[in-house]
């Protein structure tokens, strides 16, 4: 089996995804699937960091609302987790709105 040293690889694991990831879309879930690991390790300042470059890619996405603001929560900032959660509301408002029974 081959040795890689811890360094190299936490550097492959930063930049190789970028390499391959031309659209900001791709960029995005990159950052919000990241985001729901740190969540799942309690890391919140990273999951929180992650979310809002997924943001910054992809404006108005509700999973990337909806993870930063558990982060917000787990960390006591309510009132951030607050702001995020109407976010998430409303796009829920939207999509259920423009949803018809056929």
């Amino acid at each position: 089996m081959l040795y890689v040293h811890s360094s190299i690889r936490n550097l492959a694991y930063e930049v190789l995804p970028w390499l391959y990831l031309s659209q900001s879309k791709d960029l995005a879930v990159l950052y919000k699937n990241r985001a729901a690991v740190r969540l799942k390790q309690e890391e919140f300042e990273l999951a929180i960091e992650d979310c809002t470059k997924s943001l910054d890619e992809v404006p108005n996405d509700p999973k990337a609302f909806y993870r930063r603001c558990q982060a917000y929560d787990s960390l006591g900032q309510f009132e951030n987790a607050y702001k995020d959660a109407r976010e998430v509301n409303r796009y829920c408002v939207m999509i259920i709105e423009d949803w018809t029974l056929p």
